[in-house]
């Protein structure tokens, strides 16, 4: 037979070099897996991990509630100063007036004893008036929370040096009746001199005495 005749068919001949089936599944299998996670590999780059975006969502957000709670702690604190502030001064205000109207009272009710003494339907001490100091002494004590202490003295020393009498003793003694209006000058003098001082002092003692209070209680 010739072999160089091409109407005769030719016999495949095997190689020593060429591949076995075998080995070339291996490689179309290896081929394929490069190509496989190649392609995961170029999705992860452009897309990112699976579920980063929702981590970076959630991340963000994190951080803006914990801004957004700094701003709320911060906001509480200032406002709690600024209310602090605002309740120490009005109370200041409050205990600051109380101690003025006191002072005004008592030297009002001197000035208008010593009135109706001297120009009243019938000249001299009457019962109705010596009591009414009584009771505005009483009742001093027992506004007097600011502890003017300076004031309610020298009202009890009045009471002390007058308020002994009754009112007929009085009218049966000029010279009596001479020392008590001297001493209700006196004191609505007094008086009208402590309003013109301030009340500062008498204040912030009161605040003392308030946030010593609260320390006790706390």
């Amino acid at each position: 037979m010739d072999i160089n005749d091409p109407t005769e068919p030719q016999t495949p001949q095997s190689t020593s070099v060429g591949l076995t089936a075998r080995g070339r599944v291996w490689i179309g299998l290896c081929l394929v897996l490069v190509l496989v996670v190649g392609a995961g590999l170029r999705l992860t780059f452009l897309i990112g991990p699976a579920g980063s975006d929702d981590m970076r969502y959630m991340r963000a957000a994190e951080l803006i509630a914990a801004g957004e709670q700094e701003e709320v702690i911060e906001a509480r604190r200032i406002a709690a100063g600024e209310a602090r502030q605002r309740i120490q001064s009005d109370a200041s205000d409050f205990v600051s007036e109380c101690v003025t109207s006191l002072r005004v009272q008592t030297a009002q009710l001197c000035d208008d004893m010593l009135h109706s003494m001297k120009s009243g339907k019938t000249q001299g001490v009457h019962q109705k008036t010596l009591n009414r100091l009584v009771r505005f002494i009483d009742q001093f004590k027992a506004m007097n929370f600011a502890d003017d202490h300076e004031m309610e003295q020298r009202l009890e020393q009045v009471r002390t040096e007058f308020l002994d009498r009754s009112a007929e003793d009085y009218r049966d003694s000029p010279a009596a009746q001479r020392d008590l209006e001297s001493g209700l000058a006196a004191m609505r003098d007094h008086a009208n001199d402590l309003l013109n001082q301030d009340a500062k002092e008498l204040v912030e003692r009161f605040g003392q005495l308030g946030r010593r209070k609260l320390q006790l209680a706390g």
